[in-house]
Parts: structure tokens; sequence; C-alpha cells
């Protein structure tokens, strides 16, 4: 995976999500969600076949942190997982 920073214009940023999709994609916009530290998040793929995913994060704050905070969440749920896993 790659990000590239496409605009950042006070607390809202975009981003581009290289060699991801919607799966990904969705997953990180529910943990955004989740943290109440946002105006808006979500992404758009412009073409299903070849396009790369753009995520735009309006944030309340610094919206670079509050990604990364959405990131570590997620980590931390599917290490839960894993482990729940593990006992079956």
């Amino acid at each position: 995976m790659q990000l590239r920073q496409i605009s950042k214009k006070g607390n809202k940023l975009r981003i581009r999500v290289r060699e991801e999709g919607h799966t990904f994609c969705n997953l990180i916009r529910r943990a955004l969600w989740k943290t109440n530290q946002i105006k808006t998040a979500g992404y758009y793929i412009e073409h299903p076949q070849v396009g790369q995913p753009i995520l735009t994060v309006d944030a309340k704050s610094e919206p670079k942190k509050i990604l990364a905070k959405a990131a570590a969440d997620t980590k931390a749920m599917l290490d839960a997982l894993k482990k729940e896993i593990e006992k079956i």
C-alpha cells in the first residue's frame, strides 16, 4: 500500500490509496467515524477496475493524527479478532 497526499486545506485531507480497494477503504472509513473526531470521512474510486481510491477526511482537528488513530484502532480490532480465531 502506498499513500499520497493530494491536498490538505485546513483540517480537510485528501489522499490517494494505491493497491487497495473497497474492503480496506470501508474499514478505515468506519474506524474514522468511530473516533467522533471528524466532520465527514469517505472515499471514492473513479473507475471500478483501474481506479485508485481517494480518501477524504474532514476533521475537527489535525486529520493526519486522527487517521493514525483510526489505523491503530483498526489494528487493535484485528488483533482481537486473531486471538478469537486462535481459540476456535
